[in-house]
Parts: C-alpha cells; sequence; structure tokens
C-alpha cells in the first residue's frame, strides 16, 4: 500500500491559518455578547475616562499604561495612533461578530474595553505584517508560538523609514516653532485653535458632497473650540457621562449654527458625512465622531474628536466612500504642489517653462532645473501623495514610486541621447551648444519615501521639504547630489534593529523597529 504524501503549507498558507486562528480567538470575547449597536454604545461610554486619563498624567504614565493593555515592549506609541487603530478593529469586529440581539446579563466593564483596544492596537501590527507579507515585502520565521517578521530589502526599508522619520520629525518640530512664534501672547485655547487650523493648509479646498474643506474648518474650528471651553470649565470625571456630548441632530445642527456662520444644508451635510454607520462593516469610529444613539440622539466623544487630524480624516472618509472623487482632487493637489516648488526655486536657478505638450508627456521629466554657473541640470519626477496613512496606502505609494523610478531612468536615456541639445531645447537658444558638466536624474515627493522596495542605495528620491531646503542654501545643487549619492541621504550616519514584541492570542508577533543615529547636515 502506497502512503499519501502529507501536504506541507506554504507560507502563505501558514500565515493566513494563524490570522484565521486569531480571528477565532477575538470573536470570543465578552463585548460581542452584545448587539453591534450596543457594543459600539458601550465602548464609545467607556472611552470618557479614558481621555480626561490622557490628558491628565505624564506622557510617561501614558506609554507605560498603553503599553500594559498592548502587552508590548516596543520603545513608543503614539496616543493617538492606538486609540485610532483600536477603534478601528473593535467597531470592524463588532460589525462582523456581535450578536442580533444583546444578551441582558452580559455587563462590559471599562477595563474589559481598554484590554481589547490593547489586543486590537497589536492585532493591527499583526495584520500590516500579514498585507505586507502577501506582496512580499516582508517575509517571515516561525520559532513555536514566535513570529518573526522581517522586511525583504531590509538595507534599503531601514534608511527610508529612518529618513522619513526623521524629515517628519523636523517639519513637524518647524510648524510648531512657527505656531508658538507667532501665538506667544495667546491664550492656550487660541494656540489650540490654531493647531487645529494648520491641518488645514494643503493649499486646495476640496470637494465633498454638500460642503467644502473650507466649510469643514469652520465647522470643526467651531466645534474644536466648543469642547475645549467645556473641558477647561469642568473637573469631575464621571464614568459612562464625561467625556461625552448627547444631543439630538436638531440640537447639533442648532449648536453649531450658533457657534459659526455657516448656513443650515451645510451643516446638515457635514454632520451626516461624518456620521457612523452600523451598517458599513468597515466604518471607523475615529473617523466617523457622531454615534447615533436611540430616541435621534448623536453621541460626540469629545476625545476622539480632539486626537484626529481634522482635513486628512476627512480626506480618509472621502477616499473610502467616493475613490473617483477624491482621486480628482488629489489631482489638483499634485498640480499646486509642482508650481509650489517652482516657485520657491525660481529666483535662483533656471526653471524651464511653457513647455511644449511632448515635453509635458516625457516620462520623468516634470521639473528641469539648471545652475548655470556650475553648469549643473536636474531631472526631476514629482509625485506627490495626500498623507492617508493605512498599510494598503502604503503599498500603492511603493507601487507609485516604482513607477516614478522607472520614469527616471527612461528620462536618463533621452537626455543622455540628447545632452547637446537638451538645454537649448528646454531653455532656448542663448544654450545652443551647451551641454551640462552634472546631470542627476531623481524623485521628489512630499510625504513618504514608501519602503524602498525594489530600490537598492543610494535610492534616487528625495523629500520635497529636505530638498527645498537644501535649494536654499550655498551650493544647494551640490548638496542635493550628495543627498541622493549619500547612502543615508546625508543624515542617517547607524541604524539599529530591535523587535518589538506583542502578545496577541498566545502569539508572539515580533515586529522590526529601527532606532538610527543623525549625523549634522551636510552643507
Amino acid at each position: 500500500m502506497i502512503e499519501k504524501e502529507s501536504y506541507v503549507l506554504n507560507e502563505f498558507e501558514q500565515i493566513y491559518n494563524i490570522k484565521m486562528e486569531i480571528d477565532q480567538n477575538i470573536s470570543k470575547h465578552r463585548l460581542f455578547l452584545l448587539s453591534k449597536e450596543d457594543a459600539i454604545n458601550t465602548v464609545f461610554e467607556k472611552l470618557g475616562v479614558l481621555f480626561r486619563l490622557i490628558l491628565s498624567a505624564s506622557h510617561n504614565k501614558v506609554m507605560e499604561y498603553i503599553k500594559e493593555k498592548v502587552k508590548t515592549n516596543a520603545v513608543n506609541i503614539s496616543e493617538i495612533d492606538f486609540i485610532q487603530e483600536s477603534l478601528k478593529w473593535i467597531c470592524r469586529w463588532s460589525s462582523k461578530y456581535c450578536a442580533e440581539q444583546s444578551e441582558n446579563k452580559v455587563k462590559i466593564s471599562a477595563e474589559e474595553i481598554y484590554e481589547l483596544m490593547g489586543m486590537a492596537y497589536s492585532y493591527e501590527q499583526f495584520y500590516r505584517m500579514w498585507q505586507l507579507h502577501n506582496k512580499q515585502i516582508v517575509k517571515f520565521r516561525q520559532f513555536g508560538n514566535k513570529l518573526e517578521f522581517t522586511y525583504c530589502n531590509e538595507e534599503t526599508y531601514m534608511v527610508h523609514v529612518a529618513y522619513d522619520t526623521y524629515i517628519r520629525k523636523q517639519d513637524e518640530y518647524k510648524e510648531l516653532q512657527n505656531v508658538l512664534a507667532s501665538s506667544c501672547k495667546k491664550k492656550d485655547l487660541e494656540l489650540i485653535e490654531q493647531v487645529h487650523k494648520s491641518d488645514f493648509e494643503l493649499g486646495i479646498n476640496f470637494i465633498f458632497d454638500g460642503f467644502d474643506l473650507n466649510d469643514y474648518e469652520i465647522f470643526s474650528t467651531a466645534l474644536s473650540n466648543y469642547i475645549m471651553m467645556k473641558i477647561t470649565n469642568s473637573n469631575l470625571i464621571i464614568p459612562g457621562v464625561e467625556g461625552m456630548i448627547k444631543l439630538r441632530k436638531e440640537e447639533w445642527i442648532e449648536l453649531i449654527g450658533s457657534l459659526c456662520d455657516l448656513g443650515r444644508e451645510k451643516i446638515v451635510s457635514i454632520i451626516e458625512f461624518f456620521t457612523y454607520n452600523y451598517e458599513d462593516i468597515n466604518a471607523d469610529l475615529s473617523l466617523t465622531y457622531f454615534l447615533p444613539s436611540k430616541d435621534n440622539f448623536l453621541l460626540l466623544s469629545e476625545g476622539i474628536f480632539n486626537i484626529q487630524r481634522p482635513a486628512v480624516n476627512a480626506l480618509r472618509i472621502l477616499a473610502k466612500r467616493q475613490n473617483k472623487a477624491y482621486e480628482k482632487e488629489q489631482n489638483r493637489f499634485e498640480d499646486i504642489q509642482k508650481k509650489k516648488i517652482i516657485d520657491k526655486i525660481n529666483s535662483k536657478y533656471l526653471v524651464a517653462k511653457n513647455i511644449t505638450r511632448e515635453q509635458q508627456i516625457r516620462p520623468g521629466m516634470d521639473a528641469i532645473v539648471y545652475d548655470k554657473e556650475k553648469k549643473h541640470l536636474q531631472v526631476i519626477e514629482l509625485k506627490y501623495k495626500l498623507p492617508i496613512e493605512s498599510t494598503s496606502d502604503l503599498i500603492n505609494l511603493d507601487a507609485m514610486l516604482n513607477k516614478a523610478y522607472n520614469q527616471i531612468k527612461i528620462a536618463e536615456e533621452m537626455v543622455e541621447e540628447n545632452k547637446t541639445f537638451i538645454l537649448e531645447e528646454y531653455f532656448g537658444e542663448s544654450f545652443k551648444g551647451i551641454i551640462p558638466d552634472f546631470v542627476d536624474y531623481f524623485v521628489i515627493t512630499n510625504y513618504s519615501v514608501g519602503t524602498g522596495r525594489n530600490c537598492i542605495l543610494p535610492s534616487p528620491i528625495i523629500l520635497e521639504s529636505h530638498y527645498l531646503s537644501m535649494m536654499k542654501l550655498n551650493n544647494g545643487m551640490y548638496n542635493v547630489h550628495y543627498a541622493l549619492s549619500d547612502n543615508g541621504k546625508g543624515y542617517i550616519q547607524h541604524v539599529e534593529k530591535r523587535y518589538a514584541r506583542y502578545l496577541l492570542s498566545g502569539y508572539k508577533i515580533m515586529v522590526p523597529e529601527y532606532l538610527f543615529k543623525i549625523n549634522a547636515p551636510r552643507l
């Protein structure tokens, strides 16, 4: 008798089965003995105290508490990420696992909710790795109950994530300094308002259904001011009451109308746009912060509202619900961003203008910049993405940037074949016969350089703010050249890898973290 060969699972089947096992364990949580409406309302009610504690406690105490709930040794966890990601998954699980009707005897404590939030955040880390594994961006090894993930192109990824993190922190610091400098004489509430409004400085007025981004800035600023006044005038923390505003829809319309100069139709449109939909399995309580309740009440968590990035979150919803409208608006954003770069460097360098249709559609040649004195040419592909953060967005960003890398290769071939004529074509007859001594081919992007998938170091990409800061300096084009030719983008000196551990359903999920040292900028 011939024995059948045993089937060995491939790694994709292996990790999928683990995911299904984790999902099954999560589905047994006591919260899901309630109906979906009751479950989400319960979560909502328990959040008020947590938010107040976050506001009143020191950063170290908050971190200690969050790490305890998440069951992790991660170096740092953003409070905002913790709340948004955990609420996202709890809402999805409630839609998927909740009973049709609540069991009468089931009472869920606040601590059970906070523990579930910790589990949800750990699940997000696992789910992100699972998605990246499906796209072959990461690989994993299993040692018993330990799952260890590693980026496939790790050397490039380490530099890219360190570079993204450093430049973003720099930009945030500059923004904060600007806010503080302009508001040193302002009261705390005025400063909070200015910080809230700063999220809307995108340079474009996005169109939604029944309102636009400018309208939403007025709406959300007025609501934020109202909430902050309420918080500062209250010293009590009452479980199930504090941190929550409960009004009927008509009362909300009247309240917002009294706080700002928006017409009733726009106020209604905005409230409906940000109202949670129990029937939408992908609904996210951290984004759609008006929660429908019985008797036509709408509940609002002060904490959920205050931790959000108002403009960015509005665009995240637009991308989910009306992707075509979002893509249309993003294309407008790209045009504005391109003009911004050209305007900022045009006084110091020659920038090709009034290009022909043929030139406009050439791959990898969105911007042509020339330094006459140094005879240094930059051939640039511009790629822009609105700051909407999810693993799917990261995967899409990588695809977009991979296309850009291919485009600059095409541009390099074209320019090198026509080096004798390229300056004349783009800058006029006065450049006839002049050949650039140096040519750099690269990509500029506004938000993130991605994972560096399919890239080798030094990667031909640079962030917009970094590019503009270097171009303002003496020898600006050389500084850019140096940053592009250096594996660490001119900043990253050393990257150290460690693993952050997340305990989830009996598994140890090991996710790489990177600590890095920074060189002083080369000027």
